[in-house]
């Protein structure tokens, strides 16, 4: 008797796997790490051998297990289980799902992570009873998932939720993604500490250089963020720059979907109130219309690094109920 559901988020440097009953109580979760330099086979073989574990430390057999969810960085078709390209793994054009129910003989569906992270809050988070919002996800990428009308959004290639290459800057900065202007260039943390590097080589003086000895290497959006908070005026850019670029990206989206709820999450949503109050400073009062003010509220993820394992047994659960992952 089939009596189980299980979910795993993937990352660049680690996996977590969750295990709860067809009630949805949880029973087990766990860490592992990625190795991605391994390679795709070495990593998917270490996700399935996860599984394998978190059941049998749990006295459950694999012939037990109903569904799996997986949440997989990057560009995905997830209908034919394909990850089209995930950077920070060196995944390109792989077949993911095949060697998952070969292995454990049982329905297997996959998502993108930011959008499976957006299903988690959906159902266990800040996105509960919420019927339009968006999950941004700042970390060294900007990611994000639509919900409307209740229900994950993803458009008719899969790929939507691109916030982070919403272009800001007219023929600015270069972005990976090939792009110029892009938010992801400015906002991520990838993009801040860039920034920092290149300014500070240029001859820009910062107390930057002073905290980390001299070593750029070293600055990260945490040294940003405390030299911004002892008056240094390239910090200080920097922070203002990320704070007024998302909340153009927010408004557009505000603007254009009406949503209720914005809910960020990602690394750099540990700046807690002070990044949520200088966004809505941004956002509420000068760039859209007061029925939008009325029904709008910005907050912080709730579950925060565990969104994505939550998702994905979310994604588990719509696969054993036959509605796959929309």
């Amino acid at each position: 008797m089939r009596k189980y559901l299980a979910g795993i988020d993937l990352g660049g440097t680690k996996f977590a796997t969750i295990l709860a009953d067809l009630d949805g109580n949880i029973i087990a979760k766990t860490k592992n790490e990625t190795r991605a330099a391994e390679g795709s086979d070495r990593v998917i073989g270490r996700m399935i051998q996860s599984i394998r574990d978190i059941l049998a430390e749990n006295g459950a057999r694999v012939d037990e297990l109903a569904a799996l969810g997986l949440g997989i960085p990057g560009q995905q078709d997830s209908e034919k289980g394909i990850c089209i390209s995930a950077h920070n793994l060196g995944w390109v054009n792989l077949q993911v799902l095949e060697p998952f129910k070969e292995a454990l003989g049982i329905p297997v569906v996959m998502d993108n992570d930011v959008r499976v992270a957006t299903l988690g809050e959906l159902k266990y988070g800040a996105g509960r009873g919420i019927r339009n919002f968006i999950c941004i996800t700042i970390g060294t990428g900007i990611g994000s998932g639509l919900v409307l009308n209740g229900q994950l959004f993803k458009g008719p290639a899969g790929l939507a939720g691109e916030l982070g290459h919403i272009n800001v800057v007219p023929d600015g900065d270069p972005c990976l993604c090939g792009s110029r202007g892009c938010l992801e260039a400015y906002a991520s943390s990838y993009g801040m500490v860039r920034i920092a590097k290149e300014s500070i080589s240029r001859g820009e003086k910062s107390l930057m250089e002073e905290m980390t000895q001299g070593d750029l290497e070293k600055i990260t959006p945490k040294v940003i963020e405390e030299a911004s908070d002892r008056g240094d005026k390239l910090a200080t850019r920097i922070m203002e720059d990320m704070y007024k670029y998302i909340s153009i990206a927010i408004c557009d989206l505000i603007n254009l979907l009406n949503l209720e709820r914005v809910i960020i999450g990602g690394g750099i949503s540990n700046m807690g109130d002070k990044l949520l109050d200088r966004i809505r400073e941004y956002v509420v009062y000068p760039r859209i219309p007061r029925p939008s003010q009325e029904i709008l509220s910005i907050v912080r993820a709730e579950l925060g690094e565990e969104a994505g394992m939550y998702g994905a047994l979310a994604l588990a659960r719509k696969c054993l109920e036959g509605k796959g992952a929309n």
